[in-house]
Order: structure tokens, then C-alpha cells, then sequence
């Protein structure tokens, strides 16, 4: 089991890993921005056929962001933004007001802007967690979750601007109710992973996304059995 950001913030994260060895006797490791990348980067990446991939990883108070290719990772790094916490930091209202959608376009923009024209363009570029998966999933139109549907679905600019203008319009308590096999738990946040997700698509200059559902859990998966033999 490994802690992602949440745990990296927290002021009680000893209590809290000690409270579940106990309870449920499992071992907790808390790792770091550049460890959760990399495990980000092996799950969604270890059955591409591509040479190059860059991976976005988009979490409630971090986004990772990764490029390799068939010789290894070539750029790794955690940014201290997520959907929890932008949102957090910018809106208000239910339902967001224009300024505060500007102004997480804005700031999620200068979060990122050092990554442009930093890599090369037309990699495969891969996006998971929570917010590319439920964006397919309602794409789709699928009844419920599922993997197999949205794993190498795709995503594309305009989807996206589609969504955040969809999201900007409603009320967390509308999106939850149109939306409850996706959005519950994510209605009041999905606004803002998705302009994340935008502004990343403009800076890599790339029109679409696949989107996975491998990232981090399968990732840790394949490294411990690597290690293990």
C-alpha cells in the first residue's frame, strides 16, 4: 500500500498509518511526488506499443506529469495542483461564476506553463485517475463504470471545452444528479481536473488524449512483482 499527497500533507500521517497497521495489518509507505510518477508512468505505459509516452497523472492536491520512452523516464515532476485543491483555492459559488472559471484557467495555466514546448510534439499522450475515466464515462454514455469501455478511449480538445462549459453552468447538486454513477463523491471538483486537463492539452499542443484507467494502483502492482521476480 503506498500514500500519495494527501498523506505527504497531512500533520497526522504517522497516526493515520499506524491507526490502519493495526486495525487492518497493513504497511503503509508514503512516497514521494517523483516515486508516485514513476508509479504512474509503469501502469499506464506497460502495455503501450508506443515508443514515447507522456503521462498525466491528475489527483486531488497534486498532478504528476511524465515523458519516457523505451529507454526510461526522460522527465518526471509533481506539481502542487490538484482538483481539490483549485478548487479549494478558487470558487466560491455552486455554480461557479465566469470569473472564478477564468481564474482557474489562468492559474492552472501558470502552473504549467514551464512544460511548453519542452517536449516533443505528437507523443502519445496518456491521462489518468478520476477525472479522465468519469469524463469518458459520460462521453460514452455508459450506464456504469466500466474498464473495459473506457480503457484506450479518447478524449478530445473539444470534448473538453465542451465539459468545462457544461460544468460552469450547473450546480454540484445538478451534475451529481444527471451524472451519479461518475460524479458522485468528484461533482464538486470535476470542473476543475478538467480545465487542468485542458490547459496541460494547449501547453503539450495536442488535440486528444487516451485515456486509462492504469495508473498509480497498477503501476505499484507491477513493481512489486518486478522486484519480487
Amino acid at each position: 500500500m503506498v500514500g500519495t499527497n494527501a498523506l505527504r500533507l497531512a500533520s497526522n500521517s504517522t497516526w493515520i498509518i499506524n491507526e490502519i497497521a493495526k486495525r487492518w495489518n497493513f504497511n503503509v509507505k508514503i512516497i514521494s511526488g517523483n516515486e508516485e510518477a514513476k508509479l504512474s508512468y509503469l501502469g499506464a505505459t506497460y502495455e503501450s506499443s508506443s515508443d514515447s509516452n507522456i503521462v498525466i497523472d491528475i489527483g486531488g492536491g497534486s498532478t504528476e506529469l511524465i515523458y519516457g520512452n523505451k529507454d526510461g523516464i526522460k522527465f518526471s515532476k509533481s506539481f502542487s495542483t490538484g482538483v481539490v485543491r483549485l478548487t479549494e483555492m478558487i470558487i466560491k459559488n455552486d455554480t461557479p461564476k465566469p470569473h472564478e472559471v477564468e481564474r482557474m484557467k489562468i492559474e492552472s495555466y501558470n502552473t504549467f506553463k514551464e512544460i511548453e514546448n519542452t517536449f516533443p510534439i505528437g507523443i502519445n499522450t496518456i491521462a489518468v485517475a478520476g477525472t479522465p475515466t468519469s469524463l469518458s464515462g459520460i462521453k460514452l454514455n455508459l450506464p456504469k463504470y466500466d474498464e473495459t469501455m473506457i480503457e484506450n478511449s479518447i478524449l478530445t480538445d473539444n470534448d473538453l471545452n465542451k465539459f468545462i462549459n457544461y460544468f460552469s453552468s450547473c450546480s454540484s447538486k445538478m451534475l451529481l444528479s444527471d451524472h451519479p454513477e461518475f460524479l458522485a463523491g468528484r461533482e464538486d471538483v470535476i470542473l476543475a481536473g478538467t480545465i487542468i486537463l485542458a490547459e496541460l492539452m494547449k501547453l503539450l499542443k495536442t488535440k486528444k488524449i487516451i485515456v486509462s484507467a492504469k495508473g498509480i494502483r497498477y503501476g505499484s502492482i507491477i513493481e512489486y512483482m518486478q522486484k519480487c521476480g
